[in-house]
């Protein structure tokens, strides 16, 4: 194999050494950004009831319960597409990432203005205030809305750097799709077989860190239903 962006040959012992890598984020960070993330799902289900009626009702229009969950039906339910989208939004599986400019480049600011960033400057961002940016998002930047991803309000992403729940380019996260795709799943089949609910939702405290996390222990209802 040979690395283009230096032109040489890789070695074998090289590209072994990279995927276990690769996979060692996929079954590490991948697991507990997702428990994470579903966690946040429960939290914003438990404080806005209406969403949870209309999952259900799509997942009933596409034939969905706990006996038979088509994923191809998981994959075409633009409901559930929009909640989990917007749960990203609130709630990105990592807080932070950081990038190191590798050649001198030129950016644009909101304003206008140019900014020269030298070989060598350390970049910084926080995905969770990126997420919650009002002059991306609108007045309504700190509220849980699946519907501002189904064309029915004005404030959603207009480039792909204002949503980064994976990140984007050469460095986004290789395990994406297995996230979203397991967070459907799992969603689809809570839904269709308990009623669960955080009774002080609204009094849960957040931990900020690598990932962001519940700063104690939360405790669920759990209320088994059939749909």
């Amino acid at each position: 194999m040979v690395d283009e962006s230096r032109g040489r040959c890789v070695s074998d012992e090289s590209i072994r050494d990279d995927v276990l890598a690769q996979a060692r984020q996929v079954f590490s960070l991948g697991h507990e950004a997702s428990a994470l993330v579903l966690f946040w799902a429960l939290y914003e289900l438990s404080l806005h009831p209406d969403v949870v009626r209309r999952l259900r009702a799509e997942l009933l229009q596409h034939g969905c319960d706990w006996n038979d969950v088509d994923f191809n039906a998981l994959r075409s339910m633009p409901y559930l597409d929009a909640v989990v989208t917007e749960l990203l939004r609130l709630h990105p599986p990592i807080s932070t990432t950081a990038r190191r400019v590798t050649e001198p480049v030129t950016v644009q600011t909101r304003d206008g203005q140019a900014v020269t960033l030298p070989r060598g400057t350390q970049l910084f961002c926080s995905l969770y205030h990126l997420h919650r940016d009002p002059q991306v998002w609108g007045p309504d930047a700190d509220r849980f809305l699946p519907d501002r991803w189904l064309g029915t309000l004005p404030n959603a992403a207009q480039n792909r750097c204002e949503y980064l729940p994976f990140l984007t380019g050469a460095r986004s996260c290789p395990s994406s799709g297995f996230v979203l795709l397991q967070m459907k799943l799992v969603l689809a089949l809570l839904l269709s077989r308990a009623e669960l609910s955080i009774p002080n939702a609204s009094e849960v405290k957040k931990c900020f860190g690598g990932v962001i996390r519940p700063a104690g222990p939360v405790a669920y209802e759990v209320e088994e239903i059939s749909i």
